[in-house]
């Protein structure tokens, strides 16, 4: 239950800031000049949006993290494995389709490769912030 609530936290606190973002960005691309019919190799060329759109996805992963310290916190690594490893399936999954996809190879790296650092990390700063708060008190 634990590695379920956290997996659709995570993924869709992740849809949601990229769709927020990514219609702003898209505005901004044709508002300076990008031709709509040219917009979603603009966007996946873009290394700054690419940087933008790992930050997003980070930061949601990170949170998923810390949901499973905070809901599991007797053993929470072994969840944030389970998380970050289906999150990996997933961004996976979406590399097998029968069409291009624009995004450069080390955009997918990163997909591939930040999903399970960012879940454990979310359970380190939690478990953290828990401590911090024990000791002040």
């Amino acid at each position: 239950m634990v590695v379920t609530a956290s997996f659709l936290l995570g993924t869709g606190l992740a849809f949601t800031l990229q769709m927020l973002s990514g219609v702003v960005i898209s505005w901004l691309l044709v508002g300076g000049g990008v031709r709509t019919d040219d917009l979603y190799y603009a966007m996946a060329d873009s290394a700054l949006i690419n940087l933008w759109a790992h930050l997003l996805n980070v930061v949601a992963v990170l949170c998923a993290g810390a949901t499973i310290a905070w809901l599991r916190p007797e053993a929470p690594a072994p969840c944030a494995l389970w998380v970050g490893g289906a999150m990996v399936v997933f961004v996976a999954a979406q590399f097998a389709v029968p069409y291009e996809n624009p995004a450069p190879l080390w955009s997918k790296a990163l997909a591939l490769l930040t999903p399970v650092p960012s879940a454990l990390a979310g359970v380190w700063f939690w478990n953290r912030r828990e401590a911090g708060k024990q000791g002040s008190t």
